[in-house]
């Protein structure tokens, strides 16, 4: 109330679908953006980059799709259906004498329950068989995150950095108790000098332990095998997914989806290799 007296129970049932929708792609892309900060931190291991490559590549791939996703659901769907339901209520009559048009509310509610249906249909929510696919892409991107923060933490970069981080703050803190102490103000040179290689040489080692650590870790079996089932799962649900969105939409906003997805015709170039292997 008073939303009750307006909305039916129907419409609002609806919205709290297209808002779950919304909300766990939003989800998703957040836990995506999480793992790509991640390895921002990696790409500092230069001599691992080669290595780390697939990991980098399967993540763009993943955070490419869901974030188009957003971007079509909610610029080219729910905004642009949106301005178009406002502009039907408030278009104006020729015939009526004070430049509106006069609506009663079940047309301004008619309106609306087509604006609704109408975006329900365009985020794929009304059939089955793309949601079903869709779910499943945007499941396998989650335990994709899941494995890339399992290993992070088994890597225990963070720590390090913080541990070092910690350090300094502490050296810092020293210098200056005990300038504070002598009242000395101009800093010798030759401890200044000192303070700096060592800060280096902590810094070398570190990443020398590091890269040691990090790959241990990609170059175990267990680690290329999970990187390789992960992209065969999403590139076989991805494709199962352009085909279904392919079939059921050869024009209008959904189409946009497709185009969003393939744009450079590269997921067509795998549905057929597929096809043909």
């Amino acid at each position: 109330f008073p939303t009750s007296l307006v909305l039916s129970r129907h419409s609002m049932e609806n919205y709290k679908l297209l808002f779950r929708h919304l909300f766990f792609a939003k989800h998703v892309e957040r836990r995506l953006v999480g793992v790509w900060s991640d390895h921002q931190v990696l790409k500092k291991l230069d001599s691992l980059r080669g290595l780390l490559g697939p990991s980098f590549l399967l993540r763009q791939r993943m955070l490419h799709f869901v974030q188009n996703l957003i971007n079509y659901m909610t610029f080219d769907v729910v905004e642009n259906n949106w301005l178009e339901m406002m502009s039907s209520i408030n278009a104006p009559d020729q015939q009526a004498t004070n430049g509106q048009r006069e609506q009663t509310v079940d047309d301004i509610l008619s309106i609306h329950d087509g604006f609704l249906h109408k975006t329900l249909e365009a985020c794929l929510l009304t059939n089955p068989s793309l949601i079903r696919s869709l779910t499943k892409l945007l499941n396998t991107c989650l335990l994709f995150t899941d494995q890339m923060k399992r290993f992070m933490a088994t890597t225990r970069i963070y720590d390090d950095s913080l541990n070092l981080a910690a350090e300094k703050r502490g050296a810092v803190q020293r210098n200056l108790n005990e300038r504070g102490a002598s009242q000395v103000v101009a800093l010798d040179k030759n401890k200044l000098l000192r303070v700096l290689t060592s800060v280096k040489e902590e810094r070398n080692v570190l990443h020398q332990r590091q890269t040691r650590r990090v790959g241990r870790e990609i170059c175990s079996e267990s680690y290329k095998r999970m990187i390789e089932r992960f992209q065969e799962v999403f590139s076989a649900d991805l494709s199962v997914f352009m085909m279904q969105l392919n079939t059921h939409t050869a024009s209008g906003t959904m189409a946009s989806l497709g185009i969003r997805l393939d744009w450079n015709g590269f997921i067509t170039s795998s549905i057929s290799l597929r096809s043909n292997a």
